[in-house]
């Protein structure tokens, strides 16, 4: 799926991707009309000049000309129309069932029998640049200020010596991440 759709309703999609003249938008059988950047709106059906554009359940303005299916949606053919219309929003809301979770225990057991848990919350970094201010909001949080957190142990820093030049892609930066989801 190369575009995003929220809901059935809505009458344009968001590119994921950079989309060429002809590409296929995994929605059905439309075809990109033209050249769409990623983050920019599709029509995902024909709309007709004057109709209101709905995107992710919500209008968001009115048609200035006739699209097809596939076109670009953008400042050129998408214009902003005042509305007398109150927005009501969550009417529609109703109270789903109590959420109920089974008990459990996220602690360790020692070789001795009893068992013991450890609630620290992690400060990562990304890259070595932002290391300084993570063990400064670590050391922030001593012992009189973790007091009114009785269920937290405290707060930890982990940082690195990775810099900002590091390619955004490979095996240096998925070792990286693998790294930090396993803290997370």
């Amino acid at each position: 799926m190369k575009v995003l759709r929220l809901t059935d309703a809505d009458d344009v999609g968001i590119a994921l991707t950079p989309l060429a003249a002809g590409d296929a938008l995994g929605l059905g059988d439309i075809c990109a009309l033209e050249p769409i950047a990623a983050g920019h709106k599709v029509a995902l059906r024909r709309i007709e000049a004057g109709k209101a554009i709905v995107k992710y359940g919500a209008i968001i303005g009115q048609a200035l000309q006739n699209m097809e299916a596939g076109a670009h949606v953008h400042s050129h053919n998408l214009g902003f129309v005042a509305s007398s219309q109150e927005a009501i929003i969550g009417s529609d809301l109703k109270a789903g069932p109590p959420v109920v979770t089974p008990r459990s225990f996220e602690g360790y057991h020692r070789p001795d029998g009893q068992v013991g848990t450890r609630n620290y919350i992690g400060v990562l970094t990304s890259v070595n640049c932002s290391a300084t201010v993570a063990k400064r909001i670590a050391a922030f949080f001593h012992e009189d200020r973790m007091a009114e957190f009785a269920q937290v142990d405290g707060v930890a820093a982990f940082t690195h010596t990775t810099g900002c030049g590091t390619a955004s892609t490979g095996v240096g930066v998925e070792n990286l991440q693998r790294t930090l989801a396993g803290y997370a």
